[in-house]
């Protein structure tokens, strides 16, 4: 696996992404007012990966490994999800190559 797939998917899982959830602490920015600049809602792990319209495109590949993995999978709850995306061994690969890509939307977009 590439190093910039492992770098991006342990920013996700330990926390430091650079999505407005970390970034705004810098800001001294209140939890609420740490929204994503493409939709308006809280801009954590759960709403990047999950949620976020900007990358369903990216994302829809994940899922459907992870439902070819785990059938139940697009019932789980978000903590669940989030937890099974960044940790099964099943799908490291995938999840790392779809959290460096949210990354690089994310640059691409917010530094034109």
């Amino acid at each position: 696996m590439p190093p910039k797939y492992r770098s991006a998917l342990s920013k996700f899982r330990c926390g430091v992404a650079p999505i407005r959830i970390e970034t705004g602490r810098y800001e001294n920015l209140k939890e609420n007012e740490r929204v994503c600049p493409f939709c308006n809602c809280i801009e954590d792990e759960v709403h990047v990966l999950l949620y976020c319209n900007l990358y369903a495109d990216v994302r829809q590949f994940l899922f459907d490994k992870a439902v070819s993995i785990n059938t139940t999978f697009l019932t789980l709850n978000d903590d669940d999800t989030l937890s099974f995306i960044l940790s099964n061994v099943s799908i490291t690969r995938f999840s790392a190559n779809t959290c460096n890509d949210i990354l690089n939307i994310r640059f691409f977009y917010l530094c034109k």
